[in-house]
């Protein structure tokens, strides 16, 4: 009997080596494209929308695109679901897109569950949950996403012990929280974001006596302070904050004694407000006094703090 040359054996063995792997790497590629396929489909399903990331296409993306469509692997930028029939199913599917920096997910069923699929996406920036049944469990699960530098939580069901969990987002620059149930807790439990730069508190059952923490943000260039019980006392508060460009405390119980602390931020460029108890007088008198400044004032003079 002949015996195969070693060479041929050696060979035939390496083919086939080659050949089994080549068949799993496809095999891998090809379920990564149904995830992604299936992905796109469910955000359409429900109405959302899908922006893609402008970037040269490489060779391989040029192959990848006739094997399996131009749209499977293209970088997805952004989703926006705002307003949809989107629900935690959805966002199980999203999981597929790793590579998104954006979603809004507003006015949706999304709950804490479908926080645990966000959670995956690593590289998520920035993330809008308004009006959502989301609460502590699921900033529990998004306080592990550390790009994220944008998130807005307001009308959901966090509460301070989510604040908790937020504070360990350390990149957090822009933190919007309007009409949730936090209370004064809610400045001290967040105290780690020191590179928060945009604090919306908005509605919430925040006052003067949370606002003695507020000093900690050393980078705090805005604060909105909208329909709270905020007063004059807590106002003071602000006068060491140098950095505050934007002050919204329109619908407090505030007087004309806090323009004259407000008088002390040197780089204040925005100021609202609106239905105070601020006379027009103490108003003409701020602006003429510090001419860069914009200040909205309408409804003021009211006789009654609400």
């Amino acid at each position: 009997m002949t015996r195969k040359p070693t060479w041929l054996r050696f060979s035939l063995r390496t083919t086939f080596i080659v050949v089994t792997l080549l068949a799993i790497a496809v095999g891998l590629v090809a379920q990564r494209a149904n995830r992604r396929r299936q992905a796109l489909a469910a955000v359409r399903a429900v109405g959302g929308n899908i922006t893609f990331a402008k970037k040269p296409a490489s060779v391989v993306d040029n192959v990848l695109s006739r094997l399996f469509g131009s749209e499977t692997f293209a970088d997805v930028r952004s989703v926006d679901l705002r307003d949809t029939d989107a629900t935690d199913d959805t966002m199980a599917r999203l999981s597929a897109l790793p590579e998104m920096v954006e979603l809004s997910v507003d006015k949706t069923k999304v709950t804490d569950d479908g926080m645990r699929y966000v959670s995956k996406l690593r590289n998520l920036q920035w993330l809008m949950l308004t009006e959502t049944d989301v609460g502590d469990e699921g900033a529990r699960s998004i306080a592990t996403l550390r790009k994220l530098h944008h998130l807005n939580a307001g009308g959901t069901r966090m509460t301070d012990d989510a604040a908790l969990h937020l504070s360990r987002m350390t990149n957090l620059r822009d933190l919007q929280l309007t009409g949730t149930q936090f209370t004064d807790q809610v400045i001290q439990n967040l105290l780690p974001l020191r590179s928060l730069e945009d604090l919306g508190l908005r509605g919430t059952s925040v006052t003067s006596a949370g606002l003695a923490s507020l000093g900690g943000f050393a980078n705090l260039e805005k604060i909105r302070l909208y329909l709270t019980s905020v007063d004059d006392a807590g106002i003071r508060e602000l006068r060491d904050m140098s950095s505050l460009r934007l002050v919204d405390i329109a619908s407090t119980r505030i007087t004309d004694a806090t323009l004259k602390y407000l008088a002390e931020l040197p780089n204040l460029e925005q100021l609202d407000v609106s239905a105070t108890a601020v006379s027009e007088d103490a108003v003409a008198r701020f602006e003429a006094a510090h001419p860069k400044c914009t200040v909205e004032a309408y409804g003021i003079g009211r006789t009654e703090a609400n």
